[in-house]
């Protein structure tokens, strides 16, 4: 989240522990949104990394990377999906993950996009 400086980064499944709440996707979303309260710039970005290698000394490991920009939802809308899903608002969309069907959503997400990405570089380089 710009708002936050980035975080909460890769610790996002244990987000709502630093403010005493349970680990868990729906505690992770209802601090997320606790925290936000009041903050005007709600754009956030989710940011997938893969990396693949031939063995553990490959000189040339492929690294893939999926981005997605959204701005994060005042509420939780939607039932697809996990995570924050529910309060990643896609404006190409007009609305969250987890109001999209599955197949658009894998399609679009940051994880879709870097394994996308990831095959491209696999077929380039090592096939």
């Amino acid at each position: 989240m710009d708002a936050f400086g980035g975080l909460p980064g890769v610790d996002t499944a244990y987000y709502a522990t630093q403010f005493g709440y349970e680990k868990g996707d729906d505690t992770n979303v209802r601090a997320l949104l606790e925290q936000m309260q009041g903050i005007a710039n709600r754009r956030a970005a989710m940011v997938s990394t893969l990396v693949a290698v031939r063995s553990a000394d490959d000189p040339e490991p492929l690294i893939a990377v999926g981005r997605v920009v959204g701005e994060i939802a005042r509420e939780p809308v939607g039932n697809n999906g996990f995570g924050f899903d529910p309060v990643m608002f896609i404006p190409e969309f007009g609305q969250t993950f987890a109001q999209l069907p599955v197949e658009v959503k894998n399609a679009h997400s940051h994880r879709g996009r870097a394994a996308r990405t990831m095959l491209e570089l696999i077929r380039e380089r090592w096939l």
